[in-house]
């Protein structure tokens, strides 16, 4: 039985037939519809609802939530099983929820996703999770390999702190502002950012920080050296909307929500991409769910071993960053691996772009039956 400090916190890992019931209405309400007989061999669903996926550090189990404000939950990815990890303390829901590099669970609560507080939960759930008093608007950046976190709580500038613990108990220590939105220059020239949120900490060194930027009224991917000081604007495309989400492990690569098909709808009608922090012009369609109305594909994340990325169904006529079910995506089997060219076949393409959807057309393929380019865009 949980006693009252416990109540409306954490759900005891003994709990299984709890943890069904709480989920049997949202699998029923935001249940994802991208048809299995379209999706290549190299995409699985993973569950049938929920959204926000992370990787857990061994890349066996992804964390996500069951709905935006709802409770936190994994899933093992062998095995689909999902189990409910923790319920919203009482009177809040769940904004975001990933995992510390020494395995303990955080996540934001709060009435809405932008007066969420920062919670951290034992990995061993032996313990209420602790609030930590700083609120955090939209989602941090998370180090995989320390305890660092980057955020925002007011969508104007991002802080970083160290997460230490005093006799087991979490808090935010070290704490300073390392980009104020008003204060970014690129060559000298000051740039309107406009609204930041942080990213990704850019492996492998996590020396250099990802954030997005809104200030052109849809979305740009900027990179932020945290030992020189110096911005650069990487997506460099002020007519597209580009969401950066989800860093490689070697730092060549990350993935990035963005519309490049259509360059118009902002958000609603984006897909996932892979882009080239090198080479601007290096940009890969990996998914095409917009391509099946109401469709899209979002909130990639890769796993630490580069082999994986998980993400999750949207759609076009919903708010940003509601999910209708949690994909795995083989990076090796679709050949994107970090560093190769990622070219598909013909066979395994035809599945995933069926040729009776209207207004599209396929890129092309090579003699070698091999698609030039990932992908089916409207004309």
């Amino acid at each position: 039985m949980v006693d009252k400090e416990r109540r409306g916190a954490c759900i005891s890992r003994f709990l299984p037939l709890l943890a069904l019931f709480v989920t049997a209405a949202w699998q029923q309400s935001f249940a994802r519809s991208f048809p299995d007989s379209k999706l290549p061999a190299y995409i699985k669903p993973v569950t049938d609802s929920g959204e926000r996926p992370d990787w857990s550090l061994d890349g066996k189990r992804l964390l996500f939530l069951n709905h935006s404000g709802g409770d936190v939950f994994e899933v093992e990815v062998a095995t689909k099983k999902v189990r409910l990890i923790c319920k919203a303390p009482a009177g809040t829901g769940c904004w975001r929820a990933l995992y510390l590099a020494n395995g303990d669970y955080f996540f934001t609560a709060g009435a809405g996703r932008n007066t969420a507080y920062a919670y951290i939960l034992d990995s061993a759930r032996a313990r209420p999770p602790v609030r930590i008093n700083t609120i955090i608007h939209e989602g941090p950046a998370i180090s995989r390999t320390r305890m660092k976190i980057c955020y925002t709580n007011d969508d104007a500038t991002i802080w970083m702190a160290d997460i230490l613990y005093t006799a087991g108990t979490p808090r935010f220590a070290n704490g300073k502002m390392i980009i104020d939105n008003s204060k970014v220059t690129i060559n000298g020239a000051k740039v309107n950012v406009g609204a930041i949120e942080p990213q990704n900490f850019r492996l492998p060194a996590e020396t250099e920080l990802t954030f997005d930027a809104y200030g052109n009224g849809a979305g740009e991917g900027f990179l932020y050296d945290l030992v020189s000081g110096a911005y650069t604007n990487f997506t460099q495309d002020a007519k597209c909307y580009e969401e950066v989400e989800g860093m490689f492990p070697g730092g060549l690569y990350s993935l990035v929500e963005s519309n490049r098909h259509v360059c118009q709808g902002g958000s609603t009608t984006i897909d996932i991409y892979r882009y080239s922090l090198s080479d601007p012009q290096k940009w890969v369609r990996l998914t095409n769910f917009y391509d099946v109305p109401p469709l899209k594909a979002s909130n990639p994340v890769v796993s630490d071993d580069g082999k994986y990325f998980a993400f999750m169904e949207g759609r076009t006529d919903v708010p940003a960053g509601v999910g209708y079910g949690i994909y795995v995506y083989d990076l090796v089997a679709a050949g994107y691996f970090e560093g190769t060219v990622g070219l598909r076949s013909a066979a395994s393409d035809a599945a995933y772009f069926p040729s009776h959807y209207p207004k599209r057309s396929h890129i092309g393929y090579d003699l070698a039956g091999r698609s030039k380019l990932a992908g089916w865009f409207r004309k």
